[in-house]
């Protein structure tokens, strides 16, 4: 299982240790801390992936936003707050701009078409920016996972209080906190009464691999190294 998938397969096996042969589990959801505490742990791996891009786009000479890819990103985030960048088939606002930016950094073989579409559009043509998070839209139903994740995890009682906490997690990552951490304003408004899941341990089960991949953006490096120290039989194998 990979992604919710490893929450899945985490709760399987401690509810039926004996029914587990083998199991591997990739691209980790810790189970335990609060919906908050996931999306500002998310944000900071968007973060770290965003840093790992702009070095290596600083790093060659060829990349469209080389010396600085940062400071693009940043120059673009402050145009799209000024004034939406005409795209087609729509302009790219703050909104798309979060979503294209988030994309690409899920693996490097992408890096060059986020390089490409930040010099677009700092050159005035959001449509490769608008492409990308239209992509990332595509890749599943949003109001499934909203609906599971509003229920798995504990939240704030107020959209005030998740919101402010977005505000908190932008000092620690500037590019992502606020745009993650406010997307789950939703779950402080949720009508069905939340069930979170606890930190399981899989007592009795035989060994449990745990992949983790550094630089993973929205299952962070880190979820799966404290996952795997959690499970009883956890055994972590860390991918570069």
């Amino acid at each position: 299982g990979y992604s919710y998938g490893s929450a899945i397969g985490q709760v399987l096996a401690d509810l039926f240790p004996d029914r587990v042969r083998a199991m591997v589990i990739d691209g980790i959801l810790d189970l335990g801390p609060s919906g908050v505490e996931t999306a500002v742990d998310q944000a900071a791996g968007f973060e770290t992936a965003l840093q790992a891009f702009a070095d290596d786009c600083d790093a060659d000479n060829s990349c469209p936003v080389t010396p600085d890819a940062i400071a693009a990103v940043d120059d673009l985030i402050a145009q799209v707050e000024d004034e939406p960048v005409p795209a087609s088939p729509r302009d790219l606002g703050p909104g798309e701009l979060a979503f294209g930016l988030a994309m690409p950094l899920y693996s490097e073989s992408l890096w060059p078409q986020l390089a490409d579409a930040l010099a677009d559009a700092l050159d005035g043509d959001g449509t490769g920016m608008v492409a990308l998070a239209d992509e990332y839209i595509g890749l599943a139903d949003f109001d499934i996972y909203f609906a599971v994740n509003c229920v798995d995890f504990a939240w704030p009682g107020t959209p005030e209080e998740l919101l402010a906490a977005g505000a908190g997690a932008a000092d620690e990552s500037p590019h992502f906190g606020e745009a993650i951490v406010n997307d789950y304003v939703r779950c402080a408004m949720w009508p069905a009464q939340a069930d979170p899941m606890p930190a399981v341990t899989a007592a009795g089960a035989p060994p449990l691999l745990v992949v983790s991949t550094t630089n993973d953006p929205a299952t962070p490096y880190e979820s799966g190294v404290r996952t795997a120290e959690r499970l009883e039989s956890g055994v972590l194998v860390t991918y570069e």
